[in-house]
């Protein structure tokens, strides 16, 4: 039995997917539930969701509070945290630092500012940093 994927998931897409239950952030959620990509996400993640919990509303926190039950949780160091700084905006270094700790394969994200298409980024964790669609079409899902 192959392996399964490990990726790092970013705000942006677990609002997404439990907003809504179709697209690609969804279907990315669905894995992470199912089991079938095991999905991670740091713990500054956890608490910006938690801090916009009032803006996101009680149901969005409940699918979460579900939801975080099948996502492991990554402690990135503060050091490596600020190793990133010189390759994405600081608000976004937790999350390469936790593909790095966590040995992730991939860094799913909607940011296209600072996350999708940063080469640099790519290298430096040694994840693919891929869109929800960019994902389920390269790992079947």
């Amino acid at each position: 039995m192959a392996q399964l994927k490990k990726a790092v998931l970013d705000t942006s897409v677990i609002i997404a997917g439990l907003l809504s239950s179709s697209g690609g952030s969804a279907k990315i959620i669905e894995a992470c539930k199912n089991g079938t990509l095991q999905c991670a996400v740091s713990s500054s993640t956890k608490d910006e969701i938690g801090r916009n919990a009032e803006k996101l509303g009680s149901l969005v926190v409940e699918k979460f509070n579900a939801l975080a039950a099948s996502l492991h949780t990554i402690y990135p160091t503060a050091e490596l945290v600020d190793a990133f700084t010189e390759f994405t905006d600081p608000d976004d270094t937790h999350l390469l630092a936790s593909c790095k700790t966590w040995n992730a394969e991939y860094l799913i994200s909607l940011n296209r500012k600072h996350l999708l298409k940063n080469q640099k980024a790519q290298t430096a964790t040694h994840a693919r940093i891929v869109s929800p669609g960019d994902l389920i079409q390269s790992v079947s899902l």
